[in-house]
């Protein structure tokens, strides 16, 4: 019994430290995450960013190849709790971050809440 329950924190533990870095489906209010594309292959290297309302956040924001892979990041941080939506510029591919304010988490709930969102954020689906 012992062995499974410390597989089972083990696996979790794993999905906490590979969810950090990446942008997941849901991010905490300023904390930086990284936008990582798909293999792109075209001239244009950049992502715009848009609120829920449709503003414009960001305009040609320069992605940075990793390596000689031909995918590409860029840093991610909002202040300001809303829906966002980064548009490839390459081939206008779409995904939704959703920027959660952290101080509207309850304390004792704060870590299932944290559990949940590392779940979601490990759903395929982006890009």
């Amino acid at each position: 019994m012992k062995k499974i329950i410390y597989l089972l924190i083990c696996i979790l533990l794993l999905g906490i430290v590979s969810a950090q870095d990446e942008c997941g489906r849901s991010v905490i209010t300023d904390v930086d995450c990284s936008i990582i594309t798909p293999v792109m292959t075209c001239g244009t290297y950049t992502i715009d960013i848009f609120n829920s309302s449709g503003s414009l956040i960001s305009d040609d924001k320069l992605l940075t190849q990793i390596g000689s892979s031909n995918i590409y990041n860029a840093t991610f941080n909002s202040a300001v709790p809303d829906t966002y939506i980064v548009a490839l510029s390459c081939d206008q591919a779409s995904r939704t971050i959703i920027v959660i304010d952290e101080d509207l988490i309850a304390p004792s709930a704060s870590f299932w809440s944290y559990m949940l969102m590392v779940y979601y954020n490990t759903l395929p689906g982006a890009w």
